[in-house]
């Protein structure tokens, strides 16, 4: 019975090993936790994280070049869509600015970040009304006006209306 014993962890290895040709290496590869998977999604994350360094070094230019790889890699990546809006609007190129902010609120319509954004940009576009629209669905989103993006965007709805 000992033998049986010791013999176990080797065949538990063997059934847990994953068949490496054909069809079934490609499904490995597009499962959620197969090593490969893992790997692309790490290394999206370190671009994601360097972008994010990069637009807080106000260095926006080099951050969407990094972002354009981490879309041309994964174009489901809402955030680096969100990140590329606000670096778009800093550089002052707007249309671009909505074009990405599209991308990342099809993909994420609850994404706090973008609707923010969106309601930034609406300010910076002189539509007002676009922007109470965003500050309602981020209500909708943050459950109520307790969350940072809505009392931001809140905050810049009165600083735009007392300016004019």
């Amino acid at each position: 019975m000992k033998n049986l014993y010791s013999a176990l962890p080797v065949v538990l290895l063997l059934l847990a090993l994953p068949l490496t040709s054909g069809w079934a290496a490609e499904e490995e590869a597009e499962t959620a936790d197969s090593p490969a998977k893992i790997e692309l999604l790490i290394e999206k994350d370190i671009r994601m994280i360097e972008a994010e360094r990069l637009v807080r070094e106000e260095k926006y230019v080099d951050a969407l070049l990094l972002i354009e790889k981490i879309i041309s890699a994964d174009a489901r990546t809402d955030k680096a869509y969100t990140l590329s809006a606000y670096a778009y609007m800093k550089l002052d190129k707007l249309d671009k600015a909505r074009q990405t902010l599209v991308n990342a609120l099809r993909l994420s319509p609850r994404s706090r970040a973008a609707q923010n954004y969106a309601g930034r940009l609406a300010l910076l576009n002189d539509n007002p009304r676009d922007a109470k629209q965003n500050l309602d669905a981020l209500k909708t989103v943050c459950g109520g006006t307790d969350c940072a993006e809505y009392r931001d965007l809140e905050y810049r709805i009165k600083e735009y209306e007392l300016s004019e």
